[in-house]
């Protein structure tokens, strides 16, 4: 199968290798998008395998349209951050945002495995 990659992430599937204790695997045959939806939408498509961000995959392995095939899961290596423009940050509309995203956040079962580690 053709490895599905993020080209700025290029060292995801190395990782998972190396953390599953796999060697001599030679990453040739690949292709490489711009974000982990795009790789994942390809997985979807058929068009290889994909690593992505755990809950950017819930509903669709849910759903029975991705699998997970091992149980393995790797930290990743960036955290998500809410950025705006300092001077619209007290904005009312910029603050419900900011507050309805906080919760959203913190109400995903997703994403329970991920805040367990950053404690």
């Amino acid at each position: 199968h053709k490895l599905l990659y993020v080209y700025t992430a290029e060292e995801d599937w190395h990782i998972w290798l190396e953390a599953a204790g796999v060697k001599g695997i030679k990453l040739s045959d690949r292709l490489a998008f711009d974000s982990y939806i795009l790789a994942q939408e390809a997985a979807i498509e058929g068009r290889g395998v994909a690593m992505t961000i755990g809950p950017f995959a819930t509903e669709e392995i849910k759903l029975g349209r991705l699998v997970q095939p091992f149980p393995l899961r790797v930290q990743h290596r960036h955290n998500w951050l809410f950025a705006c423009n300092g001077e619209h940050r007290m904005k009312p509309k910029i603050r419900r945002f900011e507050e309805w995203l906080a919760r959203r956040v913190a109400a995903d079962p997703a994403l329970d495995a991920y805040r367990e580690k950053g404690k």
